[in-house]
């Protein structure tokens, strides 16, 4: 049996080679569906659950976990944040609305993002990633987290523009990860602006959502939307810089 991520693919119900299932990788079980399928369709769908339910071991799901994760992430990796019409919503804790310097782990946005991980004297090392979410900072540095056996030991910075690493000693650690990715540094500035990105569209959607309260208690006052910025006033959308020094350009 060959099993296929698709997506969101549309199952043509003329093409009985394509059975849709719907599993719960996580509770190892078949979630009842609605695929709309042709009678044939049904008929392979019923025989496939009743070999799942009767034939698969732990280790099967341990496979299809496998493969769940190694999908999601590659589709997170691939994902576009541009994009008007994405698949993908996160909403950020209040004290990261409230605080824009306050740096955020990748996988509190993306929780099936690949953890990259290094070995050393048969030690494994877990990295977790953490970004500045500030689209005015000039920054280019991730911050890696060292986990051993989920136990937080130490981090240090690495700038993946000019590929400077704030500890010496951990020099070793970058050198294996571009071992294992090719385009590291890209992978690890696309994170980043992704995690820019989104911060942003959600500092937006927040403004805007205030503006239409003020307007609905008071629609006669104009001077909210018109009133001009200064120069050298500080930026409403809260960096705590001056305005021309922060989104003015972007008006």
């Amino acid at each position: 049996m060959e099993i296929t991520f698709s997506g969101q693919e549309v199952y043509d119900d003329s093409n009985i080679e394509v059975i849709p299932l719907l599993l719960n990788v996580y509770d190892n079980e078949i979630v009842p569906c609605d695929f709309g399928l042709s009678s044939e369709q049904e008929l392979e769908s019923d025989k496939l659950k009743i070999i799942i339910s009767n034939q698969f071991e732990e280790s099967d799901w341990d496979l299809l976990r496998d493969v769940f994760h190694d999908e999601k992430a590659t589709l997170i990796a691939n994902y576009d944040v541009t994009e008007e019409d994405s698949f993908f919503e996160y909403q950020f804790p209040l004290e990261h609305l409230d605080n824009i310097e306050l740096m955020i782990n990748y996988r509190d946005i993306f929780p099936h993002s690949e953890i990259k991980s290094v070995v050393k004297d048969g030690v494994t090392y877990e990295l977790l990633e953490e970004y500045c979410k500030n689209a005015n900072c000039e920054c280019n540095l991730v911050h890696l987290h060292i986990f051993i056996d989920q136990k937080f030991v130490e981090h240090f910075e690495y700038n993946y523009i000019d590929k400077s690493v704030s500890d010496n000693s951990k020099i070793w650690i970058i050198e294996q990860l571009r071992e294992q990715y090719e385009g590291l540094n890209l992978i690890f500035h696309s994170s980043h602006l992704k995690v820019k990105c989104l911060y942003s569209n959600e500092m937006i959607k927040l403004n805007e959502h205030v503006l239409d309260i003020i307007d609905e208690e008071y629609p006669n006052t104009p001077f909210l939307k018109d009133k001009k910025i200064g120069r050298n006033a500080l930026c409403p959308c809260g960096s705590g810089k001056k305005y021309k020094k922060c989104c003015l350009n972007l008006s």
